[in-house]
């Protein structure tokens, strides 16, 4: 399948889907990865997605009739890219937000995609709201 990713919104929340009816409407995004400047054909990108749900039996053939919209959003980067210097830098971004009681945690806001898959996201979360009301000890955030 071309995506690496295919996430259901519907699950989410009703308000994902038209008139919050989830019995007969769903949400479904994918996501990949285009290399820089390669040239993206929308359309045959489309079908070889609708090809790869079906075959790995996220759809049926029969479901192509039922797609009510679409959308499609081409973004250039969309994750934190390291570098050598991210550690250096965040050594003095993050205590600086931190004086001004701005916690960036989570996936994207910790600038640290190693410990960033979403049950560290979440648990960021838990942890910075505990610090910040009982003074408990950060851990997730604070991890090598």
């Amino acid at each position: 399948m071309p995506c690496y990713r295919a996430t259901f919104f519907s699950h989410y929340s009703p308000n994902n889907v038209p008139h919050g009816d989830t019995e007969h409407y769903s949400s479904l995004m994918c996501e990949m990865s285009v290399p820089l400047g390669q040239t993206l054909d929308v359309e045959r990108v489309y079908e070889q997605m609708l090809a790869g749900l079906v075959r790995s039996k996220i759809l049926e053939e029969s479901d192509r009739s039922l797609i009510v919209s679409r959308y499609h959003r081409l973004i250039r980067y969309s994750y934190p890219i390291p570098t050598i210097d991210r550690d250096r830098a965040l050594a003095i971004l993050q205590p600086s937000l931190m004086q001004q009681g701005i916690y960036s945690r989570g996936r994207f806001g910790a600038w640290r995609y190693e410990i960033g898959n979403m049950d560290h996201s979440v648990l960021m979360g838990v942890e910075a709201a505990n610090h910040i009301l009982s003074g408990e000890k950060e851990l997730v955030f604070y991890s090598s």
